[in-house]
């Protein structure tokens, strides 16, 4: 397989595809439906030795593939209560720093939006997907991660969320430390404001779904068309 011909190993890290930081699974198989079959440049870590290597993806079943999946076991132990805090803090700590490395990258240009943002329908397709490979612990796993997410989303400073509340509150604070307050008509526009920005952001989310869902579904024929190109005899 492509994977063992470049010198992948099991147990071997995946930072980055083609210069694009990796943090999810989806993103990898995403930049090698991509590649159309071209060789990509992996950044693989390996006992905390980093090395470049280069792999030529390969058309099976309609979808192009190196020749591994990812290591999505879960091991439950029995510990402490202390050691589970800890270990939850840690674990979640962890997403909450990719999420800000994630908008980072979107702002600054880095990271598309459309391939960032995901609504119901993306939601319902990555629970489907770990639930294949890593079964109900690895998808209350996900669960986690999508709550940890929507608490983070909610605390930006958008009118309408609680971060927008918050916002309000320490403005309001600061102005009336010198004896001025707030009108009740930009509260209001405040408000407005807010609700057509979460309008807007739910409108692209449900398009760019869809947008997705179908780019799937007219791609998975060519690429098995071009699968069975592949294997069929040469003419004589």
């Amino acid at each position: 397989m492509p994977a063992e011909q470049a010198g992948i190993k099991a147990g071997d890290t995946i930072l980055a595809i083609n210069g694009q930081p990796v943090t999810a699974w989806h993103q990898f198989k995403d930049a090698l439906r991509n590649s159309n079959g071209q060789p990509v440049d992996l950044k693989v870590q390996r006992n905390g030795t980093v090395s470049d290597l280069r792999a030529t993806p390969v058309l099976q079943d309609g979808e192009y593939r190196l020749g591994f999946a990812p290591d999505l076991s879960i091991i439950v132990k029995t510990n402490s209560f202390a050691t589970a805090i800890r270990y939850g803090w840690e674990y979640n700590w962890m997403w909450m720093r990719l999420t800000g490395v994630a908008f980072k990258q979107i702002f600054n240009g880095r990271r598309s939006a459309r391939d960032a943002v995901g609504g119901p329908v993306k939601i319902a397709q990555e629970t489907i997907n770990t639930y294949d490979v890593a079964g109900w612990s690895g998808t209350i796993k996900l669960m986690g991660m999508l709550s940890l997410n929507l608490g983070i989303f909610n605390l930006l400073p958008i009118p309408v969320l609680d971060g927008g509340v918050i916002l309000l509150i320490i403005v309001e604070g600061l102005m009336g430390l010198v004896g001025m307050t707030l009108t009740m008509n930009f509260r209001e526009r405040f408000q407005q404001v807010g609700f057509v920005l979460v309008l807007l952001l739910m409108g692209f989310v449900f398009i760019n779904d869809f947008v997705n869902l179908g780019k799937s579904w007219f791609n998975k024929p060519a690429a098995q068309e071009q699968q069975l190109e592949q294997k069929s005899p040469p003419p004589k």
